[in-house]
């Protein structure tokens, strides 16, 4: 006589295999189900949206939320060479600057008539560009990110070489 799964009697081959499937279909959704949980939780972003007693508890209460701004938008200041000066080709061409990247800029470029010939973490000092032929020509500095991309801050400066 069967009831369900379970036989009344001296069990046989059948009901044997029976109750194994069945115990391997039970440990098997068992462990499926733990599985999907996990990996569930695991795609959470870090700790925030897992609520609080997460598995990193609730963020801190001192976390910025935004990055503070600077109240300084920037600035960017060729000392030397002066605007239309002359400047002899035989002496190395030396560009002063002062520069306040502002709350978004990293580092500084500087160009030579639109031709980048500096990549300057220094925010304050001199730079030597070499000897340049006669002409004229236009220095400019600008204020860049971290990725290189020029952020609106910059200056520039022609000038005559002879």
């Amino acid at each position: 006589m069967t009831l369900g799964l379970l036989t009344v009697g001296p069990p046989g081959e059948e009901a044997i295999m029976k109750i194994h499937v069945w115990l391997f279909t039970l440990i098997g959704s068992a462990l499926l189900s733990s599985i999907l949980s996990i990996s569930a939780v695991m795609a959470q972003p870090y700790g925030y949206d897992r609520g609080y007693g997460g598995r990193y508890g609730p963020p801190p209460s001192s976390y910025p939320r935004k990055a503070p701004q600077a109240s300084s938008k920037g600035s960017v200041k060729i000392l030397n060479p002066k605007p239309n000066e002359v400047v002899s080709s035989r002496v190395p061409l030396v560009v002063k600057y002062d520069v306040d990247p502002g709350p978004r800029g990293d580092h500084v470029h500087v160009y030579l008539n639109g031709r980048e010939v500096a990549i300057l973490r220094q925010l304050k000092g001199e730079h030597n560009l070499g000897r340049v032929r006669p002409g004229a020509y236009e220095v400019a500095i600008k204020v860049v990110n971290r990725q290189h991309v020029p952020i609106g801050i910059e200056q520039s400066v022609a000038i005559n070489v002879r």
